[in-house]
């Protein structure tokens, strides 16, 4: 076999990893933690779905949980693998589903009875090497052992190479699989011992015999029941087929008057035609026609009568009005501005202030007079008294009169722009009694022009005739659209005329009538004369009576009519109903018991089906225990040697000949042959490295012996290995490797390093 590809979608800490393994030696390197268990996991999962062997109900292992991912439902991968043919497992962890195809015959596999040969979960595993998940494990699968104690470790080959000696299957001890099979024969037990499994179940089933026995009469009752229920619905099946059969001969019968009925009507139909009568409704048409004519006619002398006279408007007089409203507003419009501003106001403040600064600067005269009197008196002091250093006292009121001068000087310019302003302000004053006297004549002009004492009654009177020319001038363009749009409708009323003059001279022509005097009469004759219309009317109303609302072709069965007596079978369909309504409250109320009936021989049969299982499982058991001691016994002289043999071959390569030879005696205690010391030692007293070194050879011994071209998958196996023992054990593998498949998982480089020295092909897949 040749594991060619593993798709670990969602599996563990991977996520759509893909690791491709090719023939011959493959070496997995990565650090801890990398996820190298998780694919040794998963290549377990693929083969045997981490299923327990129980055929009783699906049993799962604890790895199931262990590589669970953490986040999402999704937990699946597939995995490829070549056995001659090529073959992929699907595998859906979640929800237990697998998918097996023959990718080369392109044959579903995924439903063969020996995938479940073990355990109710598929294992194509037992489809490829025949054996359940425990064998698997213990033989393609190599890795560390479980203790590094000597004597621990010694105890479980002792222990293995035991049970395959007797059983040859290393996982399987013989006399504690006997043991369990005997404690299982207990537990089963017999017949007479009530307490036992099957003691136990023959009590239950004698318990629910007595419950099925007095019910078995009511089952026989409620058959009569059930047959004579039968009996009653076939019976009215047949009444309810004649009740039918009836009504349809009813609506055959229905069908023929009313298709009588209706060759009458289209034989009245027929008769009015030939006389060329005028109906009711043409007559209406006509009448309507001429209403219309006459509502036409008014409509044309109405329009045609409407004054459409315009008032003539003077644009010159309108114009003149116009010029002298916008002058009257601008009049007063510059009046009123004029009127805002008050000059002479202005001037009596500017005055006042021109006032308060010629008495500021009277002040400051005054102080400069008695500042430079100050400085005069200190210069003569200090003259006469000859302290001249008093002269630094006069530079205080000096600067102080410099001080006071600027201010004086800006003062002067201050009230010199002020008269500036004053005569500025007067001679806009005298500008603005001038426009205010020539307004004076403008607006005396408008007054006498116009007839008006005030200026305001001008305006008004000349915005009134404004308003009314506007009104005039509306009413004149509204009254020559009317008149265009009139026109137009007497046009069109008069096109309308002459098409209903037409349309009545065509049905008076149809007629040979000459006017609407001859039509009348001609009208009321025919009424007189016929009655066919309202013959017509009559089947038409007889008709809808027969029909009730059903259609008319639906009523046609095309059967022959005849008679049955529908009433004599309505009264007997009712008493059937009647009495099938009683059987059925009869067949009710024993219903329940017949339920407590069924459950019982549901579960009866289940106990006697149960206790059958048992039985069989008992006599098997019994056999298994008998089989297994004697195939123990046979075993163990014909294994054992062969085993020993083939063990020392190995152990010899892997230790580079150091021990050549080893030995189990009938307490199956290991010892081997050291060429130093020259003697057998026991297996107790090396090294942890030897006793993993036995293992791998008791383990490809047994692997060699079992299986073919199975692959090999150690898992971080040499940890213990020195670099002689890694070396002349990887040499072997390598050799090994060109006949069956080797998969090594490795923390380490040192397997890489070791085996790039050989110079042989290997396939590298780093998981760092």
């Amino acid at each position: 076999m040749k594991i060619k590809e593993l798709g670990i979608l969602k599996f563990g800490k991977f996520n759509n990893k893909k690791i491709k393994l090719e023939k011959g030696l493959n070496l997995i390197i990565g650090d801890n933690e990398s996820g190298k268990s998780t694919i040794f996991a998963f290549l377990v999962g693929m083969f045997y779905g981490f299923g327990k062997d129980s055929l009783k109900r699906r049993i799962f292992d604890g790895n199931l949980e262990k590589y669970r991912p953490w986040t999402g439902e999704e937990y699946r991968g597939y995995l490829e693998v070549e056995v001659g043919d090529e073959f992929r497992i699907e595998r859906d962890f979640h929800n237990n589903k697998l998918k097996f195809i023959n990718l080369t015959t392109g044959e579903d596999l995924s439903n063969r009875e020996e995938l479940t040969k073990y355990t109710k979960i598929k294992q194509p595993g037992v489809y490829f090497f025949n054996v359940n998940s425990l064998v698997f494990t213990n033989t393609f699968f190599v890795g560390q052992l479980e203790t590094e104690l000597k004597e621990e470790s010694y105890r479980v080959i002792k222990e293995k190479i035991e049970n395959f000696s007797g059983a040859g299957i290393e996982a399987v001890d013989p006399l504690k699989a006997v043991s369990l099979l005997e404690d299982e024969l207990v537990s089963l037990g017999r017949k007479t011992l009530s307490k036992s499994t099957i003691g136990k179940l023959i009590k239950e089933i004698e318990e629910l015999q007595r419950k099925v026995s007095p019910l078995e009469e009511v089952r026989s009752d409620y058959d009569l029941l059930l047959k004579e229920q039968d009996k009653l619905k076939a019976k009215k099946k047949i009444l309810e087929e004649q009740l039918n059969r009836c009504r349809l001969i009813e609506e055959q019968r229905c069908y023929n008057e009313v298709l009588e009925k209706k060759k009458s009507i289209e034989t009245l139909k027929a008769k009015k035609k030939e006389k060329n009568s005028i109906d009711y409704s043409i007559y209406e048409k006509v009448v309507a026609i001429e209403k219309e004519i006459d509502s036409i006619e008014f409509k044309i002398k109405e329009l045609s009568s409407i004054d459409f006279n315009c008032e003539i408007i003077d644009l010159q007089k309108e114009e003149e009005i116009r010029k002298d409203y916008l002058k009257t507003q601008n009049l007063n419009d510059t009046l009123k501005e004029l009127d805002i501003i008050n000059y002479s106001k202005e001037i009596e403040f500017l005055l006042l202030d021109i006032k308060n600064v010629k008495n500021t600067n009277h002040k400051i005269y005054s102080l400069i007079a008695v500042s430079g009197f100050a400085v005069l008196v200190i210069l003569i002091l200090s003259i006469v008294l000859k302290i001249y250093y008093l002269n630094a006292i006069s530079i205080i009121p000096l600067i102080y009169i410099y001080l006071r001068v600027i201010k004086f000087r800006v003062n002067l310019d201050v009230i010199k722009r002020l008269n500036l302003k004053v005569e500025d302000y007067r001679e806009k004053s005298h500008k603005k009694t001038v426009k205010k006297k020539e307004m004076d004549i403008e607006f005396t002009e408008l007054k006498e022009k116009y007839g008006f004492a005030s200026v305001k009654e001008v305006e008004n009177y000349l915005k009134a005739q404004l308003e009314l020319l506007g009104k005039h001038k509306l009413k004149n363009e509204l009254l020559d659209s009317e008149i265009k749009k009139s026109k137009v409708e007497i046009e069109n009323l008069k096109i309308k005329l002459e098409e209903l003059e037409s349309e009545k001279a065509n049905i008076f022509k149809k007629y040979g009538i000459e006017n609407l005097d001859e039509f009348r009469n001609k009208f009321n004759y025919d009424m007189k004369s016929l009655s066919i219309d309202s013959e017509i009317e009559n089947l038409e109303r007889i008709i809808d009576l027969l029909l009730e609302g059903r259609e008319f072709e639906e009523l046609d069965h095309k059967i022959e009519v005849a008679e049955i007596d529908a009433k004599s079978l309505s009264e007997e369909h009712k008493e059937i109903e009647l009495s099938l309504t009683r059987l059925r409250e009869r067949i009710s109320i024993i219903e329940d018991s017949i339920s407590d009936l069924e459950n019982y021989k549901e579960e009866l049969n289940f106990k006697v089906r149960e206790l059958k299982e048992f039985e069989e499982e008992r006599d098997t058991v019994e056999k298994a225990i008998e089989l297994i001691e004697r195939i123990a016994g046979e075993n163990k002289d014909d294994i054992l040697p062969l085993l020993k043999s083939k063990m020392s071959s190995l152990l010899s390569i892997f230790t580079d000949s150091k021990y050549e030879r080893m030995n189990i005696d009938s307490e199956f205690n290991i010892s081997i042959y050291d060429k130093e010391v020259e003697k057998y030692v026991d297996i107790e007293s090396v090294s942890n490295g030897t006793i993993d070194q036995i293992y791998l050879a008791f383990r490809l011994t047994v692997l060699n012996l079992l299986f073919e071209n199975a692959p090999v998958v150690l898992d971080d196996h040499f940890l213990q290995y020195d670099d002689l023992r890694l070396k002349s054990t990887l040499k072997y593998l390598c050799e090994e490797a060109e006949n069956r498949q080797v998969v090594i998982f490795s923390a380490t480089n040192r397997e890489r390093e070791i085996v790039e020295k050989f110079e042989t092909g290997y396939n590298l897949i780093d998981l760092n």
